[in-house]
């Protein structure tokens, strides 16, 4: 069976359909082999994600650094994200991004409120003052682009910090940081994760999975997101404000509302 094709126009026209429009913000997480064989690869994505927001939109896209080794310099402008994908290698190796400044969490935006990654101290991972409080602040949207909750929605992680969910506990991590001035600094970085009896064993030990398909589902069910099938699986678009209030209504009922019992922990 041959992989369906998906070209530049389509693309667009799939984008559009969402509900991505002129002056949106947005911040996409992706599975580009979801959406088939592009045109012109990646780049197909990115521009048309760039006519889909115009000139007053931005683009952003996680460009985390999770697992460093102990020691190493993070420099916000020259330390490459690690394992993001496709669609962040190449708006990295593109330029003209503006990254904040947070050695774990960080972002790459482009567009007209990029300039809010600037404003982020970068010892923040997630809590107060984090990458993610700007996009709820400044009514950025949330685009699953061929991936659901459960494979990339990291925004979830700082609603579980803003309902302080039982299952995870604040955490400073120590880190290294190059800043503009070409100063090396060490650094505490504010993160809430889980317990780290929860990291022993290769991850086996976690008591907690997580279901954030949950909070998907609740917001398909209520019609508050846009949902359209792509080659292989579906997108997701909704505004970061809706998507925060759904899941803090979930947790507010029920603190486990995001997770499921690791029945497999031994």
């Amino acid at each position: 069976m041959p992989i369906p094709k998906t070209s530049d126009a389509e693309l667009i026209d799939y984008l559009r359909s969402l509900g991505l429009c002129e002056g949106h913000h947005v911040l996409v997480h992706s599975r580009l082999l979801s959406l088939g064989v592009l045109e012109r690869g990646v780049a197909s994505v990115f521009d048309a994600l760039v006519a889909a927001v115009g000139d007053t939109g931005t683009v952003c896209v996680p460009a985390f650094n999770l697992y460093m080794p102990e020691g190493f310099v993070f420099d916000p402008a020259s330390t490459p994200p690690q394992g993001m994908g496709s669609l962040t290698n190449f708006v990295w190796d593109r330029g003209g991004w503006t990254r904040s400044a947070c050695p774990i969490n960080s972002h790459l935006c482009i567009g007209a409120k990029a300039h809010l990654m600037n404003d982020v101290s970068g010892t923040v991972s997630l809590g107060e003052g984090c990458d993610f409080q700007q996009f709820l602040d400044h009514g950025f949207h949330l685009l699953m682009l061929g991936l659901t909750y459960n494979e990339g929605a990291s925004y979830m992680h700082y609603v579980e910090y803003c309902a302080r969910s039982p299952y995870r506990t604040t955490l400073q991590l120590p880190r290294k940081r190059r800043d503009a001035d070409g100063v090396v600094r060490d650094i505490w970085v504010d993160y809430y994760g889980r317990p780290s009896a929860d990291m022993d064993d290769n991850n086996r030990r976690r008591a907690y999975l997580e279901n954030y398909n949950a909070v998907e589902k609740v917001l398909t069910d209520r019609k508050l997101l846009t949902r359209r099938d792509c080659a292989f699986g579906y997108s997701t678009y909704a505004a970061i404000r809706t998507v925060h209030d759904t899941a803090m209504e979930m947790l507010r009922e029920d603190p486990y509302a995001m997770v499921l019992e690791n029945r497999e922990e031994p």
